[in-house]
């Protein structure tokens, strides 16, 4: 069955602690969470011919990222937020500096949430 959730119901549902050894391992993680709650979703979907986002949730896209630099990340997101796909925008992340986002990235809302990890 698939059910249609806010933002904040989807940040409630994913926010777990997690035991992971690589970004697909924890991808895969919420990507379980997520079908064992019933929630329809799309793993590495293709936006434009070279960007492609972790998650589609309806029209949420969500990107999952353990580390990197915050201005690349938000040139993803900026690029992300341009696709006709995409409605808002949810980061996912281990890392409370990357979670240090705007509000609204073109026009989209952005939300994020920083997750409790455990790296092998």
């Amino acid at each position: 069955m698939a059910m249609a959730l806010t933002v904040a119901e989807l940040c409630r549902l994913i926010h777990d602690y997690y035991t992971f050894d690589t970004e697909t391992e924890l991808q895969i993680g919420i990507s379980r969470r997520l079908q064992a709650a019933g929630v329809h979703h799309r793993r590495e979907v293709q936006l434009t011919p070279t960007d492609r986002i972790d998650f589609m949730i309806g029209k949420l896209g969500a990107e999952v990222k353990t580390k990197g630099s915050r201005s690349a990340l938000l040139r993803q997101l900026h690029r992300y937020a341009k696709s006709e796909e995409v409605e808002a925008l949810l980061l996912i992340t281990t890392s409370p500096p990357l979670a240090r986002i705007p509000d609204e990235i073109a026009g989209v809302p952005v939300h994020s949430l920083v997750l409790t990890a455990c790296l092998i």
